[in-house]
């Protein structure tokens, strides 16, 4: 039974697959994606896979059929991503272990460079590491890897530059949960038994923390199948991917999508089958009377108070917000979120100041002449006083653009990972509590699918008819095009969030003080405000970091493609200029960097680099700052902020004493008188 439900899921996500793939057609030149004809195309889809000469990949004179032409460059990815895959788990694995014996300013050293990492666009790390191996190589005359490929194939490379996201991401995850494992009390009780620390770790908290830590993995190997995307195109590798942007038609990327998403599917639902049986044993709910009314009523509550503006009259807006302002003053007290939110915040600001105050927006340097009047040169101008960040080949100021662009790339990339994260949590709590059984592992099952999908692959396929600019113009206005990026990002990823946060939602109840809670009669909003939102927002916060950062990146692989947020403008004239971005987003400035970092003219592309590993670290250090005042909350101590509270706590103690000492009785005489 178990063998017929695996098959009836992988069809569904075959489905999905298909759905994706025909996308494009459905939407033609200009248009939004529909439904009607979304599935229009899906049945013309499958009622073409009975033709033979739909199975043929044509190029030019050429004719294989497409599962042998697509068989080899399929392994060659796959060699890179699972290569990659390994690598990474492994070392945060071992590293988030070795980590848990560490002097705790070593630890701070390690999640310091470990943030750097994470900051790094993959594309800049991969183009600084070709840069330092070209440098040794001219230094040296050893050639450390081949990092460029034409007719051998090259893996060692890519799968370096591949593995260092799911290594810091993972790492970060795994150490996370050890932390709070050894906040448990079983910890304690089995040291005090004379249980070594090392058994502990192995015996107990890997095995308590392996189900949240196969949730997490799945998003992380999401984030690189989409790195894959641009690694084959940084490194010139014709792998999997490559023939997706090429081919562009529907049966060649659904059957490069089957390839990929096939092995994962498998691997992870026979892992699943380890985890399930624990996570569905939290049923302490299903033993309470009152059946699903009383579980539907206490949602209503939950949900209420989750979306507390939304739902209730205007006379408390104000109240909610006075309550809401008292609850993010200690974060505004903390130094690392305070200096990580003014970062951003004033780089926004000046944005703003940038596009509605000073006259000339983006100033544009055409020529620049000698002192004596002669003609010095033409576009790209290297940095000068005028252009302090030089110019591009347009010659338009790459600091102007920065700082127009600022205010789009960080508050719509901030806007699309809140969306996410309310959404995916808002739907997790019913999810959570309501749905069980079959009709949850269907769901799982479903969602699933979309994990092995690339996102940036879906996001190009996706936006593409509606952000390129046609001959004819515009199909629709810039709100519309935004809105619609902004949907679509958003709507891509919250399944995923909502799977991810309910199976959370779902642990955390076998733990006992919930338990002890639904004894004593705890309804359903109780346990939500007191119990699963304390818990549960640390991890938010660190999953809010990643969908930054993650929406950042998805801007700069997209920029790679020439597909700019906000719409590309494409110029179709006699005289041919590179498309540009409507919007001055930073993406913009991505689209020629492999020439650019290439050549002498740096100023064009690192400027904009530096932008956005500024911009992550500064999301960083706000995210580290939430955790602690998150984990101060409910009990974990940060030593900074215990030693202010408690210094606070000592004055007015003092005082009170020093008032007892001054007190005389006004009537002398013994004091046992008075008693």
């Amino acid at each position: 039974m178990r063998v017929v439900k695996l098959f009836i899921y992988y069809i569904l996500g075959l489905i999905g697959i298909m759905l994706v793939s025909v996308a494009p057609s459905s939407m033609g030149r200009g248009g939004m994606l529909e439904i009607v004809p979304l599935f229009q195309e899906l049945m013309l889809f499958i009622e073409n896979l009975f033709k033979a000469e739909t199975w043929i990949y044509q190029l030019e004179s050429y004719r294989e059929n497409i599962i042998t032409f697509l068989w080899d460059p399929y392994m060659y990815s796959m060699k890179i991503l699972l290569g990659a895959i390994i690598i990474g788990f492994f070392i945060a694995f071992v590293l988030a272990i070795i980590t848990l014996y560490l002097p705790k300013l070593v630890v701070a050293f390690i999640q310091r460079i470990m943030n750097i990492f994470e900051a790094i666009p993959d594309l800049m790390f991969a183009f600084m590491i070709q840069l330092l191996i070209v440098y040794i190589y001219k230094q040296t005359g050893i050639l450390v890897m081949e990092f460029t490929t034409f007719d051998e194939k090259i893996v060692a490379l890519p799968m370096f530059v591949l593995a260092v996201l799911p290594t810091v991401s993972f790492y970060k995850i795994v150490l996370m949960y050890f932390e709070e494992e050894k906040r448990e009390q079983y910890v304690e009780f089995a040291k005090s038994k004379g249980v070594k620390f090392s058994g502990v770790i192995f015996k107990h908290i890997i095995r308590n923390m392996a189900p949240n830590a196969l949730f997490h993995s799945k998003i992380i190997i999401w984030a690189a199948l989409s790195s894959l995307f641009v690694v084959e195109w940084i490194f010139n590798i014709q792998g999997i991917m490559y023939y997706i942007y090429a081919g562009f038609r529907p049966m060649v990327i659904a059957m490069a999508l089957f390839y990929v998403f096939t092995p994962f599917f498998f691997i992870f639902s026979i892992a699943e089958m380890f985890t399930n049986q624990r996570i569905e044993g939290a049923g302490v709910v299903k033993k309470r009377k009152g059946g699903m009314k009383e579980k539907v009523k206490g949602m209503i509550s939950a949900l209420e108070y989750a979306l507390h503006p939304l739902v209730h009259s205007k006379l408390e807006i104000h109240k909610w917000g006075k309550g809401t302002a008292n609850s993010l003053i200690p974060y505004f007290k903390n130094m690392k979120f305070l200096i990580g939110f003014l970062f951003l915040l004033g780089l926004v600001l000046m944005s703003f100041y940038q596009s509605y105050v000073v006259e000339d927006t983006v100033s544009q340097l055409r020529y620049t002449y000698n002192e004596d009047g002669t003609l010095k040169g033409g576009p790209p101008h290297p940095p000068s006083e005028e252009q302090p960040f030089g110019s591009d080949r347009l010659g338009f100021s790459i600091f102007d653009q920065i700082l127009v662009g600022a205010k789009y790339t960080i508050i719509f990339a901030t806007i699309i990972a809140l969306l996410r994260i309310v959404i995916g949590a808002v739907i997790a709590i019913p999810y959570a509590f309501l749905i069980k059984g079959k009709f949850k592992r269907f769901i799982d099952k479903v969602v699933d699918s979309m994990h092995f999908i690339p996102l940036t692959v879906i996001a190009y396929l996706l936006l593409y008819p509606v952000l390129w600019k046609g001959p004819n113009g515009w199909g629709y206005s810039e709100v519309e095009r935004i809105a619609y990026q902004i949907v679509l990002l958003t709507v891509l990823v919250v399944p995923l969030i909502a799977v991810l946060v309910g199976n959370e939602v779902k642990m955390l109840f076998q733990k006992e003080y919930m338990i002890s809670a639904r004894t004593m009669g705890g309804d359903w909003l109780h346990i939500v405000k007191t119990h699963i939102m304390p818990h549960m927002a640390p991890r938010l916060g660190v999953l809010f970091g990643q969908q930054f950062i993650q929406v950042l990146l998805i801007f700069v692989h997209l920029g790679l493609f020439k597909l700019y947020f906000g719409g590309t403008q494409v110029f179709y004239g006699p005289i041919k200029t590179p498309p540009t971005s409507a919007t001055y987003e930073w993406s913009g400035l991505v689209s020629g960097m492999k020439n650019e970092m290439m050549t002498t003219k740096w100023w064009i592309v690192y400027p904009v680099f530096i932008a956005f590993v500024l911009s992550i670290i500064a999301m960083q250090i706000m995210l580290q700052g939430m955790k602690e005042v998150q984990q101060y909350r409910i009990g974990v101590g940060i030593p900074n902020m215990k030693k202010f509270r408690r210094k606070k706590r000592e004055k007015p103690e003092q005082k009170q004493s020093s008032k007892q000492e001054a007190f005389t009785f006004v009537h002398g005489g013994n004091t046992s008188q008075h008693l």
